[in-house]
């Protein structure tokens, strides 16, 4: 019986690509991780969609970037291309999602239709780290992951 997808790194092969989380090492990381394949961005690309994947990590994280270019994204956005890096910076994966999110709305609001995009947030990863502004806002939860969501669907909710 198939496991389920329980890691971020297979989510994205798994939702974007319909590829399972069906061996013991990633997709992205296994040999396969690099040959072209169908995705949702490549069929909607022979469609005339702009297809965009957005990541406030560094480049290279997880190996995101090799993916969004095996699946036929027209581009690939990440920390190395937002502008306020050095005040937004979370001090372990990359940008805040708050203003990561606002500057993806920004990117999107100036796009032309037809587009797909898809986003990868870094706030529910391990240490979860909570922007400044926020400490002590919400209730911490009996898991450490549960203060950190608090602050996602904050920022969801402001769009």
């Amino acid at each position: 019986m198939p496991m389920p997808t329980e890691k971020s790194i297979e989510g994205i092969p798994a939702i974007l690509s319909g590829i399972p989380a069906l061996a013991d090492k990633p997709y992205i990381l296994s040999q396969y991780g690099s040959q072209k394949g169908n995705s949702i961005a490549s069929l909607l690309s022979q469609q005339g969609y702009d297809c965009s994947f957005y990541h406030g990590g560094h480049p290279g994280t997880m190996g995101f970037d090799a993916y969004a270019e095996m699946a036929n994204f027209d581009s690939y956005i990440d920390l190395s291309t937002y502008p306020d890096k050095e005040k937004d910076y979370d001090g372990k994966w990359g940008i805040f999602d708050e203003p990561f999110l606002q500057f993806y709305k920004a990117e999107l609001d100036a796009k032309q239709a037809p587009f797909f995009s898809a986003f990868f947030n870094l706030s529910s990863h391990h240490p979860y780290t909570i922007p400044e502004q926020y400490k002590d806002t919400f209730e911490k939860g009996p898991l450490a992951i549960h203060e950190v969501l608090a602050t996602v669907i904050l920022h969801c909710n402001s769009f």
